[in-house]
C-alpha cells in the first residue's frame, strides 16, 4: 500500500487509576523501496522543548512575577548552551483559566497566539511575561502533572494533517490551523528531535488524579 495512511489506536484499560481509554494517532507511509537507512543523531543541548506549568491561584500572584522576570537568565542558559528553544506556557487547574486579557483557556492548553514562543517570536519576552502572569483566576485543584499530560496528549498536540487555510476549515477536536496544517491547538510544540523539560509552578501539593509512577510511564512514553 503505497503512500501515507493514518488511523487511531485506542488502547483499553481497566486500571483504577488514568483514563480508561488511551488514544494514539498513528500515521505511516508505505514504500517499495526495500532498502533503509535509519540515522540517530544526538541532539542534545540544541533542540528543547519547554512546558511551564503555572498555578493561577489567589496566592500565586508573587510567584508568577518572579517566573516572569527571571525568564532572561534562563533564555542565557539557553543561548550558552546552543539551544533552538520552544516555550509553551499552561495553567495547572483541571478547569479553566483566564490569560491577562480575559481569554479562557482550559486544561492543557498553551495560552497565547501563537500557542508556543521561539527565538523568532516578536517580543517573545514580554509575551512569555504576560502568559505567566495569569493573575488568580484558576480554581482550587492544583493538578500539574496531570494538566502537563493533558496538555502532550491526543487531541490537543496532534497534527491532523489536513490541509487548512483558517480555523473554520478544520473540524473538531483538531479545529486549529497552523501553518496549512488542522491540529490541536499545541501541534508542533512537541518536536520529535528535541529534548522535553517540564517545569511545573505551584504552591500547593500536587492533587493529579493518577500516582507519580503513572505520570513518570507517560513521561517516559515520550521520550524514553
Amino acid at each position: 500500500d503505497l503512500g501515507t495512511d493514518q488511523c487511531a489506536l485506542e488502547i483499553e484499560s481497566d486500571a483504577s487509576e488514568g483514563e480508561s481509554i488511551l488514544r494514539v494517532p498513528l500515521r505511516g507511509e508505505g514504500t517499495n523501496i526495500s532498502r533503509q537507512t535509519d540515522v540517530f543523531e544526538q541532539v542534545s543541548g540544541r533542540e528543547v522543548d519547554v512546558l511551564f506549568v503555572i498555578d493561577g491561584s489567589g496566592s500565586m500572584s508573587e510567584e508568577q512575577r518572579n517566573v516572569a522576570d527571571n525568564l532572561g537568565q534562563f533564555l542565557q542558559t539557553a543561548e550558552l548552551l546552543d539551544n533552538e528553544f520552544q516555550i509553551g506556557v499552561t495553567h495547572l487547574d483541571l478547569g479553566s483559566t483566564q490569560d491577562f486579557q480575559g481569554q479562557n483557556y482550559e486544561a492543557g492548553e498553551l495560552i497565547g497566539d501563537p500557542p508556543f514562543l521561539t527565538p523568532s517570536t516578536p517580543n517573545y519576552q514580554t509575551e512569555f511575561s504576560n502568559r505567566v502572569r495569569m493573575g488568580a483566576t484558576g480554581g482550587s485543584q492544583e493538578a500539574g502533572l496531570e494538566a502537563a499530560r493533558i496538555a502532550l496528549s491526543d487531541p490537543f498536540i496532534t497534527d491532523e494533517g489536513t490541509a487548512c487555510n483558517r480555523d473554520a476549515d478544520c473540524a473538531e477536536p483538531y479545529n486549529f490551523c497552523r501553518q496549512g496544517t488542522c491540529g490541536g491547538r499545541n501541534a508542533g510544540f512537541l518536536r520529535e528531535d528535541a529534548s522535553l523539560e517540564v517545569v511545573i509552578v505551584s504552591d500547593e501539593e500536587d492533587q493529579s488524579t493518577a500516582t507519580p509512577a503513572f505520570y513518570t510511564d507517560f513521561f517516559r512514553s515520550i521520550k524514553g
